[in-house]
């Protein structure tokens, strides 16, 4: 066999992996949309900075704002998995879930950690910003 008949395999079997991976890859993956009208979670907006997720602010009426989470922690765990490394996707599709389950977080805030037990809720954008459809 010739040589470019052994290197034509080599490509047909290298594109036949990369769409395998391309294929697995997108089956695992959860669109995350940056902006939801509506979701159901804990309440809070991150950005992931040195591979942490921090808390950049708590929304209003959401189970976070409730519990004393605050801009700045860093957001160590979810449900005793660790976020470092994750994607920013990852994370949030970790805090959300049905409505009134639980989840456990735990934040890194002045140098101690605090385990934090929140009930998810289902939140609103209404004229640009947050709240809980749950009145209490």
């Amino acid at each position: 066999m010739g040589s470019g008949a052994h290197q034509h395999r080599r490509l047909v079997a290298a594109a036949t992996l990369l769409l395998a991976a391309s294929v697995a890859c997108s089956s695992k993956k959860e669109k995350v949309e940056a902006f939801p009208t509506t979701f159901v979670g804990v309440g809070v907006e991150l950005h992931i900075d040195e591979s942490i997720p921090h808390v950049v602010r708590v929304l209003n009426g959401g189970a976070a704002e409730r519990a004393g989470l605050a801009a700045g922690d860093r957001l160590v765990a979810v449900n005793g998995e660790p976020t470092s490394g994750k994607t920013l996707g990852d994370v949030v599709m970790s805090l959300r879930g049905p409505p009134e389950s639980q989840v456990s977080v735990s934040v890194e805030r002045a140098g101690q950690k605090i385990t934090f037990v929140l009930h998810r809720v289902a939140m609103s954008r209404e004229s640009g910003d947050y709240g809980s459809q749950i009145t209490h």
